[in-house]
């Protein structure tokens, strides 16, 4: 008869005798799996999940532990049912020697990061959070450009301190990601549900292709309801190509696009909408047969330069998208000018930077 373990097992030095003895442990709901042993430690049965063992509720990574997370072949998924906590100067490989990782790596709870940790090093070795991530400033996470992929199901995840994604991916069928520190993505953003709100925090998606962003929609969107904005590099090769940024309030989307006719150097935008008036300065304002000498008062883009020169190219600006039915005027700034006005209609103005 199978018995739960319902305490701490630790892996202490020289415990090579587990992997051959020991099948896969069934887990309890208060266990934790402890690795201690010091120096590198390949992973074996005792986290490998199949037939509901080898599934820990806890796993933590003490004492200076380097964890080889493949050993040499490939393992199936990875689940952890509760926390993942990497101790400061220890470490979890997923791209440890050959071959590396390919697998994902599911953490049902919160990831705590405060040594090392690294994704796999070929397509699939992601890891999938349902919980919160939690990195300290001293802490080190290599993304091997794998995705780490926001899934909660349950609650409002947030992302404690300052981290460098690879891909960035939320799919969240109840709840948003809250961020309480900068973020960045190096390789894609891709929003299928949930929202990702920024308080005072930027979220940056350095990648310069627009197709970087996959993302938009009523439900999934970037909420810049505080000081934080959605930065986006951009490219001198995609001249005339849309960058969008699906910005908005808690309530709505306010998506806004734009497309560079020239562009003299790569640059990065900061985007946000904000709610309330947004004043007549700039007014009146003449672009071919339309004068427009007043704004309502629903709210306005800024978008500003976040990097790089400040003139030598120009923009096109379309602040209504599809998804997005303009009810009455909203005004859109940048650097403290008028750029463009949201009629009843979609329509584009043309500015020099």
């Amino acid at each position: 008869m199978r018995q739960q373990l319902n305490f701490q097992w630790y892996l202490p030095a020289n415990c090579w005798w587990l992997y051959f003895r020991c099948r896969s442990a069934f887990y309890g709901p208060a266990s934790l799996l402890r690795y201690n042993t010091g120096g590198t430690y390949g992973r074996g049965n005792e986290w490998y999940c199949s037939g509901g063992t080898g599934c820990p509720n806890n796993l933590q990574i003490s004492n200076n532990t380097v964890l080889n997370v493949p050993n040499g072949v490939i393992f199936g998924n990875g689940q952890i049912q509760g926390n993942l906590t990497i101790d400061a100067g220890s470490a979890m490989y997923m791209d440890y020697g050959s071959p590396g990782q390919n697998q994902v790596i599911e953490v049902y709870k919160d990831v705590i990061l405060n040594g090392s940790l690294s994704l796999g090093d070929a397509i699939g070795g992601d890891l999938h959070v349902k919980g919160n991530w939690t990195k300290d400033a001293a802490a080190t996470f290599n993304s091997n450009s794998r995705a780490v992929i926001f899934n909660g199901s349950t609650a409002d995840q947030t992302i404690t301190g300052a981290t460098t994604f690879g891909y960035l991916i939320l799919n969240k069928s109840t709840g948003n990601l809250l961020l309480t520190n900068n973020v960045s993505c190096n390789n894609g953003l891709t929003l299928t549900s949930g929202k990702i709100v920024l308080g005072a925090n930027d979220l940056s998606l350095t990648a310069l292709a627009p197709s970087s962003l996959s993302a938009g929609s009523s439900t999934s969107y970037v909420v810049t309801d505080g000081a934080g904005a959605f930065k986006r590099g951009v490219g001198t090769v995609f001249t005339g190509q849309d960058y969008h940024f699906p910005v908005g309030t808690l309530s709505a989307i306010q998506s806004a696009t734009i497309n560079f006719n020239t562009l003299a150097t790569d640059n990065s935008l900061a985007a946000r909408f904000i709610t309330g008036p947004a004043g007549n300065a700039g007014l009146p304002f003449t672009e071919g047969s339309d004068n427009i000498v007043r704004v309502a008062n629903n709210g306005y883009w800024e978008v500003n330069l976040a990097s790089g020169t400040t003139n030598g190219y120009n923009e096109r600006h379309t602040c209504c998208h599809n998804w997005f039915q303009c009810t009455g005027c909203f005004a859109a700034y940048r650097n403290e000018r008028l750029l463009t006005v949201c009629r009843r209609w979609r329509k584009s103005y043309f500015f020099t930077g």
